[in-house]
């Protein structure tokens, strides 16, 4: 049985006389050496609880065995075949909420440094420019439109990719990433990090991103050439509807953070929909059963894409689009 080490081995930052003139980011990350000693923390528990608390169950005594031994690269490819982010996530995942409180040593002691690592080979398969590209099924000839680069629609895209479809993810915004680009400050999670580890990675693996513009307030070019702000916004969801009806997507996909489209959202006759025809859309649409700030502007970019020929869209959430495109789940809409 590995020797118990109570603490975690603590993470090198800024020193705060420096870090208060910078927006650098405040944690450094473990040395190598210090990786190894926290790994080595690690009960590696015959029933590890710490995959059942991981939303995604990385196999984490797995990655951390390899961390233990120095084989940082082969660590980082294991952790990413259960999580597409893993320098993302590294820093920014509530692990002591998740994977870290089901580990043994919290009962008395510190937890394994969980996310630290997870972190750590992330970076280090970057700075060695050993980024794995996954290994994607033979092509299934299936075309999918992703609404949204965020965290959710770049996981959906990976495992869609993964499986061999041809995706595409529609941005509104001039850069993909989504809240971790916008949302989320430099100090906490590098803008270098969400472009060069993850985003990067994805494009290279087959994904195609366009930006299709939205948020915020546009801009257009008066007749003197210049720049000016206009009374208008453009819709995500629309401006993504468009680009997939041009483009003759086989499926319009719209991630969210439901597993299916409800009538009567919330009240006490809620009722949960499996599927949707146009016509049906169109008339739940009417009656008010889809809020305009919510579900509400999904229902009807995807009633403009059918109008317009396409075949088939679908709503759910990230962790359940795979169980959806077998048809365990998810609300499916067809014209």
């Amino acid at each position: 049985m590995p020797k118990i080490v109570p603490t975690k081995t603590p993470m090198p930052e800024q020193d705060p006389a420096i870090r208060r003139r910078n927006y650098f980011e405040v944690p450094l990350g473990y040395t190598p050496e210090q990786a190894i000693e926290e790994a080595r923390r690690c009960l590696q528990c015959k029933k590890p609880e710490c995959i059942a608390g991981c939303p995604v169950e990385i196999n984490i005594p797995g990655f951390l065995a390899l961390v233990a031994d120095g084989r940082f690269i082969e660590a980082a490819h294991l952790v990413k075949q259960a999580n597409a982010l893993p320098a993302v996530t590294g820093r920014v995942c509530p692990q002591e909420e998740q994977c870290e409180v089901r580990c043994a040593l919290a009962k008395k002691f510190e937890s394994v440094g969980i996310g630290r690592l997870e972190r750590f080979v992330a970076d280090w398969e970057a700075a060695h420019g050993e980024i794995e590209v996954p290994a994607i099924a033979p092509a299934t000839g299936k075309r999918v439109a992703v609404v949204g680069s965020g965290p959710a629609g770049i996981t959906v895209a990976a495992d869609l990719a993964v499986m061999g479809h041809a995706v595409k993810i529609f941005e509104a915004l001039h850069e993909p990433g989504g809240v971790l680009v916008y949302g989320i400050p430099e100090f906490r999670l590098p803008k270098a990090i969400v472009e060069q580890a993850s985003i990067e990675s994805l494009i290279k693996s087959g994904f195609t991103v366009i930006a299709v513009g939205g948020g915020g307030i546009p801009v257009i070019e008066d007749e003197a050439g210049d720049l000016v702000g206009s009374e208008a916004v453009i819709d995500k969801d629309y401006a993504s509807s468009l680009l997939a009806s041009s483009i003759k997507a086989d499926l319009f996909l719209i991630s969210t953070a439901v597993e299916k489209v409800a009538l009567n959202f919330n009240k006490s006759d809620q009722q949960w929909l499996e599927r949707m025809t146009l016509a049906e859309a169109k008339r739940y649409y009417a009656e008010g059963h889809f809020a305009k700030g919510s579900m509400g502007p999904k229902i009807q970019a995807i009633i403009w894409y059918l109008e317009r020929g396409g075949r088939q869209a679908l709503i759910t959430n990230p962790e359940n689009i795979g169980r959806s495109l077998r048809g365990e789940t998810g609300t499916w809409i067809t014209g």
